[in-house]
């Protein structure tokens, strides 16, 4: 059989390419799965790298609700705020893990150097803040404005739990400002921020003092807003235990009285499931038992001990309304009424007494 020389070198030549071409291919998916698999051990660490950043987050935000801060980092906070560094405005979270190392690490001073250095003219400065403190916006701003140099000026102001508790109070009042429509939200993060920061090394600094307990509980409160379920469950507990010793120290102390209502009032609008599945989360003592009635009778001994205050007013009525004992012509409605117009009517100190009266002015309208 006469068979041309080009076949024969063909199929000689066949299996080799296929062999070749063979080749390319399986080092082609040998590649190809050493990229797959870099990529995804890649993205094995980045998740990694989350969670452990998620955790720093968490721990830095139990660290703050439990007051374990030392008071060198909290003055480190503290001065970093007043000195003009401020705390980090463009994070969603008040407790950014990279903004709070930076402030830490910002500013360092000891409270041990100046702690025995009394300060000449200390009572003269508490008088006049006091009074601008109750003087309306225009006083807080005052007051803030005072504060701020003084400690920029004489850090020994800082061993003071006085000042800082004023401090904490002006602070927390502007953050109200900025928090209202037409506020700056970034500013007012900031200023809660100052405000929890030097509420909390106040109660350091005087833990026997009913009025620290006041500051720092409300300050939390505000604070704990902003975080998840479970942490605002962790916060709720260090609230109660910070409203529950300051009226241990006081009982009547009008501040603790109001801020133990509104938890009470809070709790006692959870529904049997959320406390259920709060209970199997976070512990049967998470929430404890409480009636609308319960923060009633609060209300009203804050207002025995405050009977001007706006937030007494308020909620005290508010209770009796959602009662719903004696229906809407009853004892408790008339009496509701009657508290509703004394708050419409009562002097206001700043933007949240002015929301909570004009939310009283709504609720009498919406009775009348």
């Amino acid at each position: 059989i006469r068979v041309s020389w080009r076949w024969v070198l063909l199929w000689l030549a066949a299996p080799l390419a296929a062999g070749t071409w063979l080749g390319v291919l399986l080092e082609h998916c040998r590649c190809a799965g050493r990229q797959e698999a870099l990529l995804s051990e890649l993205i094995g660490r980045l998740s990694q790298l989350e969670a452990e950043l998620r955790q720093l987050r968490l721990k830095l935000r139990a660290r703050r609700l439990r007051g374990g801060a030392s008071t060198a980092a909290s003055t480190a906070f503290f001065y970093d705020a007043i000195g003009g560094g401020g705390a980090s405005s463009g994070s969603d979270e008040f407790f950014d893990a990279e903004s709070e190392a930076g402030n830490a690490s910002a500013v360092m001073f000891s409270l041990a150097d100046s702690s025995a250095v009394p300060i000449e003219d200390a009572a003269e400065l508490l008088d006049k803040v006091d009074g601008l403190l109750e003087s309306g916006e225009d006083g807080h701003r005052e007051a803030h404005s005072i504060l701020r140099d003084r400690l920029k000026k004489d850090r020994r102001l800082a061993n003071q739990p006085e000042v800082l508790l004023r401090w904490a109070k002006a602070c927390l009042q502007l953050h109200f400002v900025e928090a209202s429509p037409g506020g700056n939200a970034s500013v007012a993060r900031d200023l809660l921020g100052q405000a929890d920061a030097a509420a909390a090394q106040a109660l350091e600094l005087d833990t026997g003092s009913a009025e620290c307990h006041a500051v720092r509980a409300r300050t939390l409160g505000l604070m704990i807003r902003n975080l998840g379920i479970k942490d605002k469950v962790s916060g709720g507990v260090k609230f109660r235990q910070l409203v529950e010793r300051g009226l241990e120290l006081e009982p009547e102390h009008a501040d603790l009285l109001e801020l133990k209502a509104c938890f009470l009032y809070e709790v006692s609008r959870v529904s049997w499931l959320e406390r259920r599945t709060a209970a199997y989360l976070f512990g049967p003592d998470c929430l404890p038992e409480a009636k609308l009635e319960d923060a009633q009778r609060l209300m009203d001994r804050a207002l025995a001990v405050r009977p001007g205050s706006v937030t007494a007013l308020y909620w005290a009525a508010r209770c009796r309304l959602e009662s719903g004992q004696g229906g809407r012509g009853g004892a408790d409605v008339t009496e509701a009424l009657r508290l509703l117009r004394q708050a419409k009517e009562a002097r206001v100190n700043g933007v949240e007494d002015r929301r909570l009266r004009d939310e009283a002015e709504k609720l009498l309208n919406a009775y009348a």
